[in-house]
């Protein structure tokens, strides 16, 4: 079992996260309000792909990170977090398409021309 603490995005509390394995299954759990209901978590998610500095750890245990993502290849959890990542790459890539079409678009609208 691995135990970590992660500061809230709003730095006002701390969450403990907890890891276990048994065999090839690896669980988190994490002390917040939306790993309480069910839902995915930052606070996981950072510790399994985020920066240091995205981890917020305060637990001062940063070598358990890296035994974590050990624990985690093969596993279905190393599958799911590739897709929620794969997902995210296509949805940033998709956002600056949206957002140079808006501009184009405005362009349009005050010059009645677009760019090349």
């Amino acid at each position: 079992m691995l135990r970590f603490t992660v500061e809230s995005s709003s730095g006002d509390k701390d969450y403990e996260v907890v890891a276990v394995r048994e065999g090839s299954q690896v669980r988190m759990g994490c002390e917040c309000d939306a790993a309480s209901n069910g839902m995915h978590c930052k606070h996981r998610i950072n510790l399994l792909v985020g920066t240091p500095k995205e981890q917020k750890l305060t637990s001062g245990n940063p070598a358990d990170v890296e035994t974590l993502r050990q624990w985690i290849v093969g596993t279905p959890l190393e599958v799911a977090l590739s897709t929620v990542v794969a997902a995210e790459r296509d949805l940033d890539a998709l956002k600056a398409r949206l957002s140079k079409a808006k501009k184009a678009l405005g362009l349009a609208l005050a010059t009645g021309r677009v760019p090349a």
